[in-house]
């Protein structure tokens, strides 16, 4: 697999990833800012990936040790050097595994947190791409999303964290399978730019609680003339908090 090294939070994290294929967005770092500071000593990262998003919240979070699980083999192998490359090795560890499965390093009700960015198309819904790990990262081949949010939610301590970013198109989905599982939900709209459309969200909520739910003002994150606004800036460079 042919590779590049990017360069994450103004240069603070290295990340190593596939040069074709599902690679790193936006979407990777606004949901590790998702992560609420003071809430979450341990984080699970469902689907993992090349680890961008637990690798961004560890670094954020000084104190948060964290867990990958991922399926994929070369990017098992990827998400493992990234760690050693960010010199992450106390804090965060890495499971070869699929969603859904008996590991037992992974016991229920054990996290603070548990963040993730799931496939966004059915099997059926789209072309899917050629390259096997963006097919994988982008379609429900083996696992639903009510599957997928079930495993999140059974994996979170009660009266903990979910974050989830996921397709505006599907918001009927997601919001059917948390459904009378979590409360204290928050939906934040992300707008590429003022005056579009929101094609996503994040979905942060709270197991076990029924604090109403919410949407907030979401975040836009370029301006008009293609610069990033300053909320998303405070995000991408200096680590905030969404």
């Amino acid at each position: 697999m042919e590779t590049t090294k990017d360069q994450l939070l103004n240069g603070e994290l290295q990340i190593l990833q596939p040069k074709k294929g599902f690679r790193i967005s936006i979407d990777t770092i606004l949901l590790a800012s998702s992560v609420i500071t003071g809430k979450a000593n341990t984080i699970l990262d469902v689907g993992c990936g090349v680890g961008g998003v637990m690798l961004c919240a560890a670094l954020r979070i000084p104190a948060l040790r964290a867990t990958g699980l991922e399926i994929q083999d070369e990017i098992v192998d990827l998400c493992q050097q990234n760690i050693e490359l960010n010199h992450l090795e106390d804090r965060v560890k890495l499971i070869h595994g699929a969603v859904g499965a008996k590991i037992s390093q992974l016991k229920a009700n054990s996290f603070d947190y548990v963040v993730s960015n799931p496939p966004y198309y059915e099997s059926n819904e789209m072309m899917q791409s050629p390259v096997n790990s963006k097919a994988t990262s982008h379609h429900e081949l083996d696992v639903n999303i009510l599957e997928w949010t079930n495993y999140c939610i059974k994996m979170c301590k009660p009266r903990g964290y979910i974050s989830i970013i996921f397709d505006s198109a599907r918001i009927d989905d997601l919001m059917s399978a948390v459904h009378g599982k979590v409360g204290e939900i928050t939906l934040i709209p992300i707008w590429s730019k003022p005056g579009t459309d929101a094609k996503r969200f994040i979905l942060r909520a709270r197991k076990g609680v029924k604090t109403p739910s919410r949407i907030s003002t979401g975040i836009t994150i370029h301006n008009d003339d293609g610069s990033y606004t300053h909320e998303a800036r405070e995000i991408i460079y200096n680590m905030g908090q969404l």
